[in-house]
């Protein structure tokens, strides 16, 4: 675990390196060659200079932002002190490493003036020293670990700001409240109190069913608290009541907070949808009452047709009938003169009964289902050109016999 450790530590610091970008400034001219090319194949951009009015120009007018500087603190056009002001003056927070011979070199006086510079650099707030002569590997896990720093302490600021301005949305759009284990209010935000009409003092310390609305089934807050006792996330929609006995609804979220494997509080955020529930009960109204309405307005229309269907089809029974009346009439008129002709008759007369119960039949039959009145309709029909067939057969019959006695 360990080995895996290290391993992680030195991929992020290669990383960080990678894309860096360096100003070294150094006034010893063979150790100058040598860390310059060392830079060069490690930074992403690596300036390096001899001269600190070089390095402060490359500073004031690189392009790219420069991420740190290691600087001689012996060099000779400027003495480190003055350096890092003049650095400090363009960025207060530009990573700033300062190269020094070892302590025990140099006169007594030397070491007076290291020390005096030292405080002032401590003053100026650089960020390490490096002794001469570097050693690679250490210098560059040295550079590396103020620029892990560095990008770790710009992430947790990025964090910072990102997490401040989710607070401060879900502050402004949400009605937030904390309650203690026991369910009594510990914080409520401005949005809760505009919404449910209580101050915040008259909510602190009262037991969050203060807003609870009778219309709530109990069993829905049991079932709340039974999951969030159990260390789970609750959600669901719930009307509360407001201070002036008015309702709001809201699409709550209940998290409980747990420390050390406890639960200490409990955390509520909701969303105000009173606007969206009653419009939705509004809509199911509404669909309710052209539902009914189209049902009635079926049942009218079915009424109708059902009525004028039974009034079309007495009248056309009607005039079936009045005509088998006319033909019976011709055939009552006409001299039967045999058998056959009597029994033509008869038949006609049984055919007029048959069509009367017929009628009744059809009138009971068309109040169950108009389509077999059409189908009887139809028999009838048929049935009238048959008596009509019949009654011209037998008048042809007579007319014929008429003229065979007169020949006689």
């Amino acid at each position: 675990m360990e080995n895996l450790y290290n391993a992680n530590i030195e991929i992020q610091s290669s990383l960080a390196l990678k894309k860096a970008t360096v100003l070294y400034v150094e006034g010893d001219n063979k150790l100058f060659e040598s860390t310059k090319s060392m830079f060069e194949y490690v930074f992403k951009q690596a300036y390096s200079t001899t001269s600190a009015h070089e390095a402060f120009e490359i500073y004031s007018n690189s392009e790219e932002k420069i991420d740190i500087v290691l600087v001689d603190m012996h060099i000779e056009d400027f003495s480190g002190v003055e350096f890092v002001e003049k650095i400090r003056e363009i960025d207060k927070d530009v990573i700033i490493v300062i190269s020094i011979l070892p302590f025990n070199e140099g006169s007594s006086e030397d070491y007076m003036e290291r020390s005096n510079n030292f405080y002032e650099l401590i003053k100026l707030r650089i960020n390490d020293l490096l002794q001469k002569p570097y050693q690679p590997m250490t210098t560059l896990k040295i550079l590396a670990k103020h620029l892990v720093t560095k990008q770790n302490e710009k992430l947790i600021e990025n964090q910072k700001s990102a997490l401040f301005n989710l607070k401060y949305v879900i502050d402004h759009q949400n009605l937030l409240s904390e309650t203690d284990p026991q369910g009594n209010i510990i914080y409520s935000n401005d949005i809760f109190c505009e919404i449910s009409g209580y101050t915040k003092e008259e909510l602190l310390g009262q037991p969050h069913n203060i807003v609870r609305h009778p219309d709530m089934d109990s069993k829905i807050f049991k079932e709340m608290w039974s999951t969030i006792k159990s260390g789970k996330i609750w959600r669901g929609r719930v009307k509360n009541k407001k201070k002036d006995g008015g309702y709001y609804w809201v699409d709550a979220i209940i998290t409980p907070i747990i420390e050390n494997g406890e639960i200490v509080k409990y955390m509520a955020s909701r969303q105000d949808i009173t606007k969206l529930v009653d419009s939705e009960k509004m809509m199911r109204s509404e669909i309710k009452r052209i539902k009914s309405e189209n049902y009635r307005d079926r049942e009218l229309i079915s009424q109708q047709a059902y009525d004028e269907g039974i009034k079309r089809y007495v009248k056309e029974f009607d005039n079936l009938k009045l005509k088998i009346n006319l033909l019976q009439e011709k055939l009552n008129k006409a001299e039967a003169k045999n058998a056959g002709n009597v029994t033509q008759i008869d038949r006609l007369i049984e055919s007029e009964k048959e069509a009367k119960i017929n009628k009744d039949k059809i009138l009971s039959k068309a109040k169950k289902d108009i389509a077999n009145l059409f189908e009887k309709n139809k028999q009838l029909e048929k049935q009238k050109q048959n008596l009509e067939k019949k009654l011209e057969d037998s008048v042809l019959r007579y007319e014929s016999m008429t003229r065979g006695n007169q020949t006689v």
